[in-house]
Order: C-alpha cells, then sequence, then structure tokens
C-alpha cells in the first residue's frame, strides 16, 4: 500500500503524524478562509461531547509541508484546564480529507490572534 502512495517510509510516517500542535517555525499566519473553518468545525461537531466545547482564539497558518493548518483552542462548559491547554486542528491532506486532532491538557502556549 505504500508504494501506491508514492511516499517513502519517513514521508507516510510524517504524513500519518500530522503537523505539530504548537505552530512551527516554518509556518506563516494564512487567511481564516469561512470556507475551510466551516468543514473543520463541522467534523468537530459530530463528535458527541462537543455541545459542551466553547471555542477560543482561531488560527490559520500555511505552511508547504501541510498546506493551511487550523487551530482552536477551547475550554469544556464551565471548567478550565489553565495552565493546560485544549486544542483542536485540522488541515487538508492531499486527498481532500480533513483530519481532526484532539489534544486535551497539553503544555503548548495558548493561542493569540494578533487582532490589528
Amino acid at each position: 500500500m505504500a508504494d501506491e502512495l508514492e511516499l517513502s517510509e519517513d514521508e507516510l510516517t510524517a504524513e500519518l503524524a500530522g503537523p505539530p500542535l504548537e505552530p512551527a517555525a516554518d509556518e506563516r499566519p494564512g487567511a481564516l478562509s469561512p470556507t475551510f473553518a466551516a468543514e473543520c468545525l463541522a467534523g468537530i461537531r459530530t463528535l458527541p461531547s462537543s455541545e459542551r466545547w466553547v471555542l477560543g482564539a482561531e488560527f490559520v497558518t500555511h505552511c508547504d509541508q501541510w498546506g493551511d493548518i487550523y487551530r482552536v483552542d477551547f475550554e469544556l462548559e464551565g471548567e478550565s484546564s489553565s495552565p493546560l491547554v485544549n486544542r483542536l486542528m485540522n488541515w487538508r491532506r492531499a486527498d481532500g480529507t480533513i483530519p481532526v486532532v484532539i489534544a486535551i491538557g497539553q503544555k503548548v502556549p495558548p493561542l493569540v490572534v494578533d487582532r490589528k
């Protein structure tokens, strides 16, 4: 199967792993496409507990390896995870699918969006 994808083992491992939870140095800020954000949130909202999630700052970056990456921090309604961070992350794979990563209680800096 890996040879059908025409990826080396290292490339396949990287593709399955996905981008890092925290924006990497080679990522640059991107524009938040309402369509892409809606697609990302549609996948998230199908999860049973998501109705209790209070979404915070949305942040989109772009890099050559992953394309557009959508990240948003969230809290559970009525609860705080501080100083830890809950983060949702999505990106579009070459085949058009949008993986969903849900990371609870991470030691990463909260997303801060400069709205100047």
